[in-house]
C-alpha cells in the first residue's frame, strides 16, 4: 500500500490565498494524501473560505491565536501520515513534488531527508524567479555535517519529512517566532544521516505578504532568531564538536547585522554568543564587506539599506530581477 502522506497548514489571516495554497495539494499526481489545516485565530475569513474546499481527506481546526509553530504542532498531534509535509497557507506545491520526492527517497537510506529547489513568486507561479539554492548538480545526497554548516537558506515546504525522525525530535519550539523553522530543521538534520537535494524547482515562496513574520524586524523578533541560533549552537556542538565555531559565529553575524543600528542590546547580545565576534562574516554581500573595511559595518549597512531603496522603488527594480531570471543568482 502506498505510504500517506499528512500535509499540515497553518492558517493565519491568508484568505486570500489559501485555495490557491491548498488546490496545489489537491491536484497532486500522488494521491494518498490527507490535508490538515489548523487556523491559529484567524480575524478575516480564511476559516470559513478553508472550510468550503472540497476534498475527501481534508480535515479543518480552529485554536486560539499562539503562533504558527503551535498550530504545525497541533496539525501534527492530528497527523497520520508516514510522511509529513509541511506547507504555509499562502505558498504553493508543485504538482509533482509529493510524488517524485517520494521515488527518489527510494534510492536511499530510510533516514535521510529530502528538500527541492525553490523559487519566489508574486502572484503568479508561472512567473517565479529567483531559484534557491542555485546549483548545477544532479540530486545528490549531501553530507548532513557540511550542510549544517553551510546553511543553505530553505524554506518549509521544500521538505518531505519520514514521521520516524519527527517522533524522534520533538516538537517546534512553540517559544520562537522569526527563524522557527530554521530551528526546527536544525535539529532534523542533525537527527538524519544526509540531506537529498532535488535539483528541480517544486516549492513556490509567496513574495510581499504583509502577513509573513519573515518580513517583520521587531525586537521580539530578533530575539527569537538569536534563541533559534543558540539551538542551532547546541546541534552543531553535539554534531561537530569544536569545528562548530566558524559555523555559529556565521550565524550569530548575520543576526547581528540586522540589529545594527536598531538594537545596540542585541549586537552586544550576540557579540557576546560569539567565539571570534572581531570576525567580519558578511562576505556574500561585496558591497557591504568591502566598505566595511574603510567605513565601518555601521556605515556600510546604511550604504546598502540607501541602494536598496533606489533599487527596489524605481525600475531599476524591474532590470534587477529580469537579471535574476535569467541567471539564477542574486545581482548587485
Amino acid at each position: 500500500m502506498l505510504p500517506l502522506v499528512s500535509v499540515l497548514i497553518p492558517l493565519y489571516n491568508s484568505q486570500d490565498y489559501i485555495l490557491e495554497t491548498l488546490n496545489s495539494v489537491k491536484n497532486q499526481t500522488y494521491k494518498n494524501i490527507e490535508i490538515i489545516v489548523v487556523d491559529d485565530g484567524s480575524n478575516d475569513n480564511s476559516y470559513e473560505v478553508a472550510k468550503s474546499f472540497d476534498f475527501e481527506n481534508f480535515y479543518i481546526v480552529k485554536q486560539l491565536n499562539e503562533g504558527a509553530s503551535a498550530a504545525r504542532n497541533h496539525a501534527l498531534a492530528l497527523a497520520k501520515g508516514t510522511y509529513i509535509q509541511y506547507l504555509d497557507a499562502d505558498d504553493v506545491l508543485d504538482y509533482n513534488k509529493i510524488e517524485s520526492q517520494l521515488n527518489i527517497i527510494k534510492r536511499f537510506k530510510p533516514t535521510d531527508i529530502i528538500c527541492c529547489q525553490w523559487k519566489y513568486f508574486n502572484t503568479s507561479v508561472s512567473q517565479s524567479y529567483k531559484l534557491m539554492p542555485f546549483t548545477t548538480e544532479k540530486t545528490t545526497c549531501y553530507d548532513k555535517i557540511q550542510w549544517l554548516k553551510d546553511r543553505p537558506y530553505m524554506i518549509p515546504h521544500t521538505w518531505l519529512l519520514p514521521r520516524v525522525l519527527i517522533d524522534d525530535i520533538g516538537p517546534w519550539d512553540e517559544s520562537l517566532s522569526l527563524n522557527d523553522d530554521g530551528e526546527y530543521f536544525y535539529r532534523m538534520i542533525a537527527a538524519s544521516t544526509g540531506v537529498i537535494l532535488q535539483n528541480q524547482a517544486l516549492a513556490f515562496y509567496r513574495a510581499g505578504n504583509p502577513n509573513s513574520l519573515s518580513t517583520k524586524r521587531t525586537k521580539n523578533a530578533m530575539l527569537s532568531w538569536i534563541k533559534s541560533i543558540r539551538s542551532y549552537k547546541k546541534v552543531m556542538l553535539s554534531v561537530t564538536g569544536e569545528d562548530a565555531k566558524e559555523a555559529v559565529d556565521k550565524a550569530l553575524f548575520e543576526v547581528l547585522y540586522h540589529c545594527l543600528n536598531i538594537f545596540p542590546d542585541l549586537v552586544a547580545e550576540c557579540k557576546a554568543e560569539m567565539y571570534h565576534p572581531e570576525v567580519n562574516h558578511f562576505k556574500h554581500d561585496k558591497i557591504v564587506y568591502s566598505l566595511s573595511k574603510y567605513i565601518g559595518l555601521n556605515e556600510a549597512k546604511i550604504v546598502r539599506e540607501k541602494l536598496n531603496y533606489i533599487r527596489n522603488t524605481t525600475m531599476v527594480n524591474t532590470l534587477f530581477n529580469f537579471i535574476k531570471k535569467i541567471t539564477g543568482r542574486e545581482t548587485y
